[in-house]
């Protein structure tokens, strides 16, 4: 059974005190009662939660003190609380077995807790720090249950990476409970929800074991592994404060320590944030003006007709970190480019995208032919491309377009590209075959995907000549 009293003024406190004393060490056995182990142990910042009346509420608990049976008389534990910031105080008392209450308080308030434990006589009506006799224990605390805050950025905001090792930015404050000094009790832990299911668990004992969402301790740079396969990855963090439970210390060879834990202090709102996993590499198609001039003629290269082939997911190349090797030495950044050839030759070049998550592509090469200035123009070693035949064969199925294209003619050894992109503004898918010096015929398998109607269909030579650009409609049934 306990009973409980709360003390006005600490002024009427001493007087009942000291009136108390006067009745107990005249009721008080010749024989000392022995009292051990009465020990309290708190955080400095005691994690509290919302009390429906106003203000928080916290557990205490601690270790049964250790009683010696004397006739008559009855063990008692009592907890008497004195709050620092409001100047109110209060005491709760129970038998031998009374180890754990509740205190109730503003946020943010000091309390100094006196733990004790005595043995009163039957019959008499005292409180443990009535006696003489009792033994006691004191700490002091403060109520937090003001919860941190947090926001997060991943890899400094990018939209896109290529990646899985990414990194989170964490910024977090505990703020001070109504401004007072010493109520804040900083950040000291976070949880991760790597793969956004907007769960963060942690259960190192019941299978399945799965720590993924366990308190770590707090850093602003928190480095994690998205899950596997492209797409859109979601990543949540919150992040706890250092208060903590009143808890019984726990020692001795019993003792069992987890691998993990969830967050022990008050635990912030979640923030979440997304990127895109891109991990293809983008395909880089070279277009020139011409491959066959003069020395001291310009010749005009566009990237446009490059890809990032990742359906649906492709980050889309990067115009800026467009590069043109010209194979005389030369070089120059962007989509579009002019560049002269100084002098005669045959000169291999190439050009290399990067989309925007950072995939790079393979050189594309491109050959041109530069005839010396007042010379004969000279096409270079390779036999001109020509076209004698592009037949295509496609139908409509399950509302999108199957099918194929076919080319047949002569080449230079290479690579033969056509590229298909649907009209007003549609992404560019390349399809590609290589063939060698002489007759070539191809059969090309349209990408699954595609949806009918209108389409630029371009088919560039090896050495990014264009050698046929014409905008049909792609549908049921259709060959030509």
């Amino acid at each position: 059974m306990r009973s409980a009293r709360t003390f006005p003024s600490p002024a009427r406190l001493l007087g009942r005190a000291a009136a108390a004393l006067v009745v107990a060490a005249l009721a008080a056995p010749a024989a000392q009662a022995a009292v051990s182990g009465v020990s309290l142990v708190v955080p400095e910042h005691t994690r509290a939660t919302p009390d429906p009346r106003g203000g928080v509420v916290a557990g205490v608990r601690w270790a049964a003190p250790a009683f010696t049976p004397v006739a008559g008389s009855r063990d008692r534990v009592e907890l008497q609380f004195s709050d620092l910031t409001a100047g109110a105080s209060g005491a709760e008392q129970g038998d031998g077995t009374f180890t754990e209450t509740r205190v109730f308080a503003a946020d943010g308030s000091q309390l100094v807790l006196t733990l004790w434990a005595c043995q009163i006589p039957s019959g008499v009506t005292a409180f443990c720090h009535e006696r003489r006799d009792a033994e006691r224990d004191v700490a002091v605390t403060r109520l937090d249950g003001t919860p941190p805050t947090a926001a997060m950025a991943i890899e400094g905001g990018a939209a896109f990476t290529r990646t899985r090792e990414i990194t989170l930015e964490v910024g977090a404050s505990d703020p001070l409970v109504g401004g007072l000094p010493g109520t804040s009790s900083g950040i000291t832990e976070y949880a991760l929800d790597a793969d956004g299911d907007g769960t963060y668990p942690c259960s190192p004992l019941v299978p399945p074991i799965d720590l993924s969402g366990c308190a770590r301790p707090f850093a602003p740079r928190i480095p994690v592994t998205l899950p596997e396969g492209d797409g859109p990855k979601t990543v949540g963090v919150v992040v706890g404060d250092g208060a903590r439970d009143v808890r019984v210390p726990c020692t001795g060879p019993r003792c069992l320590r987890l691998r993990g834990a969830p967050i022990a202090g008050n635990r912030s709102a979640p923030v979440t944030g997304s990127i895109v996993l891109d991990t293809v590499v983008p395909a880089a198609v070279p277009t020139l003006s011409t491959t066959s001039v003069r020395a001291g003629a310009s010749v005009t290269f566009d990237a446009a007709l490059s890809a990032d082939p990742n359906p649906g997911v492709g980050s889309g190349i990067d115009p800026a970190a467009t590069s043109w090797d010209f194979g005389d030495g030369g070089s120059a950044p962007g989509p579009t480019a002019r560049h002269v050839y100084g002098r005669g030759g045959t000169f291999t070049g190439s050009l290399t995208v990067r989309d925007r998550a950072g995939n790079v592509s393979a050189p594309a090469p491109f050959t041109v032919s530069v005839a010396a200035a007042g010379g004969a123009a000279t096409a270079g070693r390779r036999p001109v491309f020509r076209l004698a035949r592009f037949t295509r064969s496609v139908g409509v199925r399950r509302g999108r377009l199957v099918g194929t294209v076919a080319l047949r003619g002569t080449s230079a050894a290479g690579v033969v590209r056509v590229t298909l992109r649907k009209l007003p503004s549609g992404r560019a898918v390349t399809l590609a075959r290589r063939v060698r010096v002489g007759s070539f015929s191809v059969v090309l398998r349209l990408p699954a995907g595609l949806s009918p109607g209108r389409y630029r269909i371009r088919v560039i030579a090896p050495g990014g000549r264009v050698v046929r650009d014409a905008r049909v409609a792609l549908g049921p049934a259709v060959r030509r």
